[in-house]
């Protein structure tokens, strides 16, 4: 909304004034907006001009000061700007007034039709068995994540029956966070009752720090024994003006350890902890939590931007989500604190990683291989990765480091997507032909780094999916570079010769080749080998038959494409049913929309 309208001579702008308003209450939040604080003064250019809070002028005039505005405008400039401002606002009343009488009267037209609809929608919710509402009260406080408290208070307050349910029904009242008050806090955990399972959300803040997080634990202790999932979080943290509170949920986490120490509290059935961590924090000179007994059900372990050492105890956890960020300023990123983190968990089942800028030089040496036998899902996301550049840092990489250090022999599924750095640039790049090979070659080179030969070692492997896609910018990279530019996606068959489904979604051909390495696998023991059954090429925009011709003829090359039963053609702009069956044939093909 804005209180301020450039009206020409006809008035055009006058009825962008009502479509701003339905627009403003269509807004799915509008309930949760203070309306007092949006349209408060301070909000007004008319106001903001003539009390100077814009411009750098005097701000400590207030609205009160109405009889010393006389004495403020004593000039040509200062007394235009008021007089601006006293039509402006006369045109606003004036619009609001005519806006109210007509909304008035179209809400008494919709009054009697409302609630004869909202009568019969509370019969049909009311006609409902409990068991379902319930079900649906708890899905919606759950989705609200640490805000599940204010949802289920929401929930209650509706009507009548509604908060008769509600009050019945302890696990709606689960949700425990830091940043609720104390009264709140004890409200939920008398509503929850003895039995239940909590789910806690320790936040951490600057403004209430320790003080806040240790009332937080000491009203929670009697019911943390019954914590079934811990997440801790942190304000956004600027690494340069809040230099006092980095290390935000390292420091909120070492808190809490060791409130349980001192306490001699145990969690046994904790079976998630999330630690949810800042990008711009960079966590340096936090102390270390020496153990993790206190969780000695722990399943799933999610750590965001911050990862603590862990000592080799957390037996029971089998997924592990990392998100993590290698910066490649004055202290060179190291993967050291991954590997120790896989060592830790010896009965890990589940992988999921997702890394920003990989493609940086790594600072670890030449280290042993790890091996990781209970992995059997390998899930990759790189972020903002410079595929341009990454033939000549490739070696020494982080993702290379990563690829070649971890050994996975019992992998089944394995998912690698790559979002590509600054695409938008790729066109005016492959102008130059030295561009356009340097192009080819990093591709190539990034195929072989994401399927390293070793993978040929994980006979269970059952399917790959890979994905390579434009970051940020897919459509202006799908645009304005051709397709004949844009390179190819080579994937070495032979170390996938165990999986029988692969899926790829990607801005460029996927040819399928013979590992470029010394020692390959003559064509025909990999025709006899290899187990693809089934191809899938999903979201590949680019894509045109000419393209599919290709991967095609790179399998019948390879003696491959007579054992491919099934080909999905899914969201693919450039091609039609009729291109994709002349290719792969009625037989084989499933064309999806």
């Amino acid at each position: 909304m804005y209180s301020r309208f450039q009206l020409n001579r006809k008035g055009k702008e006058v009825p962008d004034v009502l479509l701003a308003l339905e627009k403003a209450a269509r807004a799915p939040n509008i309930h949760k907006v203070d309306l007092q604080q949006a349209f408060g003064w301070d909000n007004w250019s008319a106001f903001r001009t003539v009390y100077g809070r814009c411009g750098g002028e005097d701000s400590s005039a207030t609205p009160d000061s109405d009889a010393d505005m006389s004495i403020r405008i004593v000039d040509a400039e200062s007394t235009a700007r008021f007089m601006t401002s006293v039509f402006e606002v006369d045109a606003i009343v004036k619009m609001l007034t005519v806006l109210l009488e007509f909304a008035n009267g179209l809400q008494a037209k919709f009054k009697l039709s409302h609630e004869h609809i909202a009568s019969k929608l509370s019969k049909g919710i009311n006609s409902l068995p409990e068991e379902l509402l319930t079900k649906i009260f708890q899905f919606a406080v759950w989705g609200e994540g640490r805000n599940g408290g204010k949802q289920a208070v929401r929930l209650s307050h509706v009507c009548r029956s509604f908060r008769g349910i509600a009050l019945e029904k302890p696990g709606l009242w689960t949700t425990l966070f830091s940043g609720a008050s104390e009264t709140q806090l004890e409200t939920f955990i008398s509503r929850g009752g003895p039995n239940q399972e909590y789910h806690a959300f320790l936040h951490f803040n600057p403004l209430i720090n320790r003080h806040g997080q240790r009332l937080f634990s000491s009203i929670c202790r009697p019911i943390i024994p019954r914590w079934k999932s811990l997440t801790l979080s942190q304000e956004y943290q600027d690494y340069y003006e809040d230099r006092a509170s980095i290390g935000g949920v390292a420091w909120a986490m070492r808190e809490f350890v060791e409130f349980l120490i001192k306490e001699g509290l145990q969690l046994p059935i904790l079976e998630e902890m999330h630690i949810d961590g800042d990008d711009d924090d960079y966590y340096r000179d936090v102390p270390d939590i020496e153990d993790y007994d206190w969780a000695s059900n722990l399943r799933v372990f999610r750590c965001s931007y911050f990862l603590p050492d862990l000592s080799p105890n957390l037996t029971s956890v089998s997924t592990f989500v990392l998100t993590q960020r290698f910066r490649g300023y004055s202290h060179p990123p190291t993967l050291k604190p991954i590997f120790d983190s896989l060592l830790a968990m010896p009965n890990l089942s589940s992988f999921d990683l997702e890394l920003y800028d990989s493609d940086n030089t790594a600072s670890d040496s030449e280290r042993p291989w790890l091996l990781c036998p209970t992995i059997t899902s390998f899930r990759l996301r790189l972020r903002n990765f410079d595929i341009f550049d990454f033939r000549f840092q490739a070696e020494d990489s982080c993702i290379t480091i990563l690829m070649d250090t971890l050994r996975m022999p019992s992998l089944e599924q394995v998912s690698i997507s790559v979002g590509a750095k600054e695409m938008i640039h790729l066109k005016d790049k492959l102008k130059s032909e030295a561009n356009s090979n340097k192009w080819s070659r990093s591709l190539f080179k990034l195929s072989s780094t994401l399927l390293p030969k070793h993978f040929s070692d994980s006979t269970k492997m059952m399917s790959l999916s890979c994905k390579l896609e434009c970051g940020d910018y897919a459509d202006s990279c799908l645009t304005y570079v051709p397709p004949a530019e844009m390179g190819l996606f080579n994937i070495p068959l032979e170390r996938i010769l165990h999986i029988r489904s692969v899926t790829v979604s990607s801005f460029v051909p996927v040819f399928f080749v013979q590992d470029p390495g010394d020692g390959g696998i003559p064509s025909s023991i990999i025709s006899e080998s290899c187990q693809l059954r089934e191809f899938n090429f999903i979201e590949c925009e680019n894509m045109t038959s000419v393209d599919l011709e290709g991967t095609v003829d790179s399998l019948e090359s390879l003696g491959v494409w007579k054992h491919i039963e099934r080909v999905t053609v899914q969201g693919s702009n450039h091609l039609v049913y009729d291109e994709a069956l002349d290719v792969i044939g009625k037989e084989k093909l499933q064309f999806l929309r």
